[in-house]
């Protein structure tokens, strides 16, 4: 059947109490289970790990370490009394009075809450990791040669104000990024250094040259032998 496992009764013969302790050993539901369980954990290795095969390996190892786990605690705490066979509203020496194996029937809490938490784990730990790694994520860098300073400066001023705005309407859209803003002077040779100091010190992304072309011109020799 789909449903069994083996179950155990204790009477106390103090205080009249009656204890049953159920192990479930339902091969389908557990195997479902376990299955359901490694497709997740598979899922959150396979974000962090590049090889889709060892998530998939680590994925199985988890899920059945995962029900494992839950089995051995639930039993645990289920199953104490019944396992030192003492009562604990009294005290008193528990009887054993029948049990065996029991193969059909209704599911018991124990077991529904056994494949409850065994899928309950990996799915909060997916998001945790997910969420985590959301909010890890750094904005792109994009560095700015603009002349804020020199015969252009006015000119400049403007174009650095529009891509100010542009920068407030991706953050609107949910997409952020970060501008650092190097002063070219509208000069060839500070324009080179502005360059140079954006990618190598900075380690921007990507550059916009906001400058005249006369002025920015002399970058191309050193942008083709980057590419």
């Amino acid at each position: 059947m789909l449903f069994s496992g083996v179950t155990q009764s204790y009477h106390c013969q103090k205080c009249e109490k009656v204890y049953s302790h159920f192990l479930p050993t339902s091969f389908f539901p557990i195997a479902a289970v376990v299955i359901f369980s490694s497709v997740i954990w598979g899922s959150v290795f396979q974000a962090l790990w590049p090889s889709r095969l060892i998530a998939l390996l680590l994925g199985f190892v988890c899920g059945g370490a995962t029900f494992a786990g839950v089995y051995i605690l639930i039993d645990y705490l289920f199953g104490r009394s019944c396992r030192n066979e003492v009562c604990c509203e009294c005290g008193a020496k528990l009887e054993r009075v029948g049990g065996g194996f029991i193969d059909g029937g209704t599911p018991s809490m124990k077991e529904l809450l056994i494949y409850f938490l065994s899928l309950t784990f990996p799915i909060v730990v997916s998001v945790l990791i997910s969420t985590t790694t959301l909010h890890a994520t750094e904005p792109p860098t994009i560095g700015v040669m603009s002349g804020l300073t020199g015969a252009a400066a006015k000119w400049n001023r403007f174009q650095n104000m529009g891509i100010e705005l542009a920068r407030e309407e991706l953050k609107e859209n949910g997409f952020d990024l970060n501008l650092i803003y190097e002063d070219s002077a509208t000069e060839a040779p500070k324009v080179i250094s502005a360059y140079t100091k954006l990618f190598d010190f900075d380690q921007v992304d990507a550059v916009i040259a906001n400058d005249f072309g006369y002025a920015v011109a002399p970058l191309l020799p050193l942008v083709a032998r980057q590419k």
